[in-house]
């Protein structure tokens, strides 16, 4: 359990740094832990509760680290790929004041 303690406050460092193989490689070491443990819990005394809730706490922690870069990412994603949104005014390169305005030209 310590182990997988150490791996999530890892891959938690390598996500603030964005550090993809890192991340990717503790989410593998955190497979592999989570289905050894799986296999052989250990009796549950007021330490190991302790522990399992550090666990559970830091797996909330990494997985809202994860939707956030997530997040991040699709953002980047859609500024690349070239959409049309607009994050500041429009650009009206041919307007004369007292014109009427027409956005759209047919």
């Amino acid at each position: 359990m310590r182990e997988l303690e150490t791996s999530l406050l890892v891959s938690q460092r390598a996500l603030l740094c964005c550090d993809v193989a890192a991340v990717e490689s503790g989410t593998e070491e955190q497979r592999h832990l989570i289905a050894a443990m799986s296999t052989a819990m250990p009796a549950a005394g007021t330490d190991t509760r302790a522990l399992v809730e550090r666990v559970r706490h830091l797996a909330r922690v990494q997985a809202l680290l994860l939707l956030r870069a997530a997040q991040r990412l699709r953002m980047i994603a859609h500024v690349l790929a070239g959409t049309t949104s607009c994050y500041g005014p429009l650009a009206v390169p041919d307007f004369t004041p007292g014109e009427e305005q027409r956005p759209c030209r047919v």
